[in-house]
């Protein structure tokens, strides 16, 4: 009998991003003021950044809020969802599908 247990189920995990893709907008008010929150911190440091990643982009939510703001000259999204990712593609950004 195996009784090993698999924590990181990628498949798993994915599914489940896939099917929140949908109704991201009606439950993503925690993720847009992380967001800003971040930005306002971004506003306040002084160099700029040439390149960024958003690993878990949760549909463009960062890359909303951020605009030309922070200092970030190339942002790239990332999820590991291609729904999330999908829904990310319509900000001015590189979007990537990957784990």
């Amino acid at each position: 009998m195996n009784t090993e247990i698999d924590i990181f189920d990628r498949t798993l995990v994915r599914r489940r991003r896939d099917r929140a893709a949908a109704d991201l907008a009606a439950y993503d008010f925690l993720y847009c003021e992380i967001a800003s929150r971040l930005v306002e911190r971004l506003e306040d440091i002084t160099r700029s950044f040439p390149a960024a990643l958003d690993l878990g982009c949760h549909g463009g939510i960062l890359a909303a809020q951020l605009g030309n703001r922070g200092g970030v000259r190339s942002l790239v999204q990332s999820d590991l969802s291609p729904n999330m990712a999908q829904s990310a593609a319509s900000s001015n950004t590189a979007v990537v599908a990957a784990d």
